[in-house]
This record gives C-alpha cells, sequence and structure tokens, in this order.
C-alpha cells in the first residue's frame, strides 16, 4: 500500500508540473488589464515594505508568507477548476447481504494553450460478507493546443488498483499527437495516436511493457439537458501486436436535472480488457447509475 500512495503521489505531482508553465502564461495573460495609456508612478520597494501588512492586498500577503511560485499560484485556485462528484450506492438484506458503492470525481482545467483533466473512479462490491469486486481507476490527462487549428499534444497517465487482477499495481503513461475532427459545442471528436509504457507491479510479470497507443474522443450534446460522451484505447504491444494488447472504453450518459442545475444523473459504463491476463479473466465489465453534481 505504501508503494502505491507512493506512485500516486508522485503521479499527480508530475501532472501539475507538466504543463504548469503554459498555463500559468496563458492564465497571466488573461488577468492582465488593459492599459487605459495614463502612466502610474513607480512603487519603490522601500515604500511597499514601510505599509502595515494590514493594508497590503491579501493576494499580496499570502504570497509573501508562502513563497508560491507564479507558475503553481494559479494551479491552487478552486476558481480554476471545474468540478465534478458522483455517487452511487445499492444494498439489500435478507436471504443475501450485498452492498455495492459506486463514487468518482473530475477536475478540469481549461485556458487558451492546455487543458488538464483528473479523473477518478472507485468501486467495490461485497455479497453475504465477501468481496466480489473492489477497484480504483485514476487517470491523468494533458493536452496542449498546438498553433495549428486542430491539432495539439497530449500526455495521458493511468494508476489501476484491483483486488480481483493477477496484480497489485498497474502503471501506464503514453504521449502523442491528436487531431480534433470536430470541436464545435454540441458535437467533438478527437482521434489520438502515439506511444508510451506500462509496468505491472506485484504481479507475475514485472517488465516495462513498449505500447503504441490509438485512441479516440467522442461527445455529443443530445438535447439542452443531455449529453454522451466516451473514450477509447486500444495499446497494443509493439513487441507482439496480435498477443500482447489492452482495450479500454468508458461510455456515459448525462441527464441535467431542471432543479437543481448542478445535480445530474448519469448512466455510466467501464470496459477494460486485457488478452495477457495472467489467470484472471480477461474482461471486466462495470455499469452504473449514479448521481452527479457538476459545476
Amino acid at each position: 500500500m505504501q508503494r502505491v500512495l507512493l506512485i500516486v503521489v508522485l503521479l499527480v505531482v508530475a501532472t501539475l508540473l507538466a504543463v504548469s508553465d503554459s498555463s500559468a502564461q496563458s492564465a497571466a495573460e488573461e488577468t492582465t488589464p488593459k492599459s487605459d495609456n495614463k502612466p502610474a508612478a513607480a512603487a519603490s520597494p522601500e515604500s511597499d515594505r514601510s505599509q502595515p501588512a494590514s493594508n497590503r492586498p491579501a493576494s499580496a500577503q499570502f504570497e509573501s508568507v508562502w513563497y508560491i511560485p507564479s507558475s503553481l499560484s494559479s494551479w491552487i485556485q478552486p476558481s480554476a477548476w471545474g468540478t465534478a462528484v458522483e455517487l452511487g450506492m445499492n444494498a439489500a438484506t435478507g436471504n443475501s447481504d450485498t452492498l455495492t458503492l459506486k463514487t468518482g470525481a473530475e477536475l478540469e482545467r481549461k485556458t487558451d494553450r492546455s487543458k488538464t483533466v483528473i479523473d477518478i473512479n472507485y468501486a467495490k462490491t461485497s455479497a453475504n460478507h465477501l468481496e466480489t469486486q473492489h477497484y480504483a481507476l485514476l487517470k491523468t490527462r494533458q493536452d496542449l493546443f498546438l498553433n495549428h487549428l486542430h491539432w495539439n499534444w497530449f500526455t495521458k497517465q493511468e494508476v489501476a488498483y484491483d483486488e480481483f487482477k493477477a496484480f497489485d499495481l498497474r502503471w501506464v503513461i503514453n504521449s502523442g499527437i491528436a487531431y480534433r475532427f470536430s470541436d464545435s459545442d454540441d458535437k467533438k471528436l478527437t482521434g489520438r495516436f502515439g506511444a508510451g509504457v506500462s509496468r505491472e507491479f506485484g504481479g507475475p510479470d514485472n517488465r516495462w511493457i513498449p505500447e503504441a497507443v490509438f485512441g479516440a474522443d467522442w461527445k455529443r450534446k443530445l438535447t439542452e439537458q443531455q449529453e454522451v460522451k466516451a473514450t477509447f484505447d486500444y495499446l497494443p504491444s509493439w513487441n507482439n501486436w496480435d498477443e500482447d494488447f489492452r482495450i479500454t472504453a468508458d461510455l456515459a450518459w448525462e441527464i441535467r436535472f431542471d432543479q437543481p442545475e448542478n445535480l445530474r444523473l448519469k448512466v455510466g459504463i467501464i470496459d477494460r480488457y486485457d488478452n495477457t491476463p495472467n489467470g484472471a479473466e480477461a474482461n471486466d465489465f462495470a455499469y452504473s447509475l449514479l448521481l452527479l453534481w457538476k459545476k
């Protein structure tokens, strides 16, 4: 478990630092006030330091105390992130005792030059006090928009824990080029191609496996209150395309309520297929009905 926590922490830190410079630069450009063509008197450092701390702006006090770098200051502002939290539960008692818990969260930050998404999923199911399902998924993705209209560079990372797999933990990282075939408000379609590596920890095969990645992201707004989105990834090994590959697919249908507007009903499907399961089942198929709060 300590190894799992360490890798997760390193993964999140690497995610934040990967696009901090470009994101901070774009955020600074957005917040810079327009000049009114009036010369402003330059304030000397001595006069600024002579001001009482109580008269200084709160942001100045905060930066002077904590010494937060400008490239990271925008990352810790909650207003810069879109947030979604989901929760679903099913329980029964009597002749059999069952309990299913499914929860997750998604954070998204978008600027003119980049987009960052952090997605977390957790599920646990027990029947008659015996666990039948227990997994956790942490996914991060960064897209850097290139100068060209429809091209961007992506980096994806995934940490997967599944108690019923042959391994304790799987870490996947890949990067490559993406092309946005459609990028309107009602319909979005992106194709991806790249390369990366994966490794399973605590299993029979702990090698680093070089992989290719072919992926697609699709989103469709059906009505003002309904939208459907899907993500697909095909990850074959560079050494053995026919017999060593994985497929992941994620489909979600969201229905927004009239009141409150931030609350939605979500129908979700997650499919994970591994052609080399090492004694476990090759395909894991999970579906859920959840309440989603989105800001």
